[in-house]
C-alpha cells in the first residue's frame, strides 16, 4: 500500500511526506504549512532535491532555529515554508498514512501513535484489516503454498 502510494505520488509531486500528527504546537500551528512527518517519504532525486535536503542538514547542524526540537521534521519544515526552492512541489499526505491496520476498541475507535503519544484516527478506511486478512480463504492458500516451497 505505502509503496504504491508513494510511488505514485512522485508523479505529481517532488516530495512526499505525510502529516505530523503532533504537529499542533508553536510555531507549527496556524502556520505556512504543516509540519511533515519523515517516517514515510518519497522523494525525487535530482540536483534540487539534494539542494533541498542538504540546505535542511545545515539548518539542524548550526543550530539556526534553538526554540523548537533540534530534529529532521522540523528542519525539513522550516527549509520547505522558507521557500528558497520555490518550485519544489510537495505533496502532503493525511493522517490515514500511518493506520490502515490498527484495530477498532471495544468503543468502537481506532486509535494510533507514535513514542509517547496515541491519537484517535481519522481515517474512513477500514481497520482490522489485517486480521480480516489472515481469516480469509486466500491468504490460507497462499501460506499453504509458501509453505511447500
Amino acid at each position: 500500500f505505502v509503496h504504491n502510494l508513494l510511488n505514485k505520488s512522485l508523479n505529481v509531486a517532488d516530495i512526499v511526506m505525510p502529516l505530523d500528527p503532533g504537529r499542533k504546537r508553536y510555531p507549527f500551528v496556524n502556520s505556512r504549512g504543516p509540519l511533515l512527518c519523515s517516517c514515510v517519504m518519497a522523494f525525487h532525486n535530482s540536483e534540487m532535491i539534494r539542494s533541498f535536503f542538504m540546505s535542511a542538514a545545515e539548518r539542524l547542524v548550526h543550530g539556526l532555529h534553538p526554540k523548537v526540537r533540534q530534529g529532521d521534521q522540523e528542519a525539513i519544515w522550516f527549509e520547505w515554508t522558507s521557500a528558497v526552492h520555490s518550485q519544489l512541489r510537495m505533496l502532503v499526505l493525511p493522517e490515514e498514512t500511518y493506520c490502515p491496520m490498527t484495530l477498532i476498541d471495544s468503543q468502537g475507535m481506532a486509535q494510533w501513535g507514535t513514542v509517547g503519544y496515541r491519537y484517535p484516527c481519522q481515517s474512513v478506511h477500514g481497520h482490522n484489516s489485517w486480521t480480516s486478512l489472515q481469516q480469509s480463504s486466500y491468504y490460507k492458500k497462499l501460506l499453504a503454498r509458501h509453505a511447500k516451497k
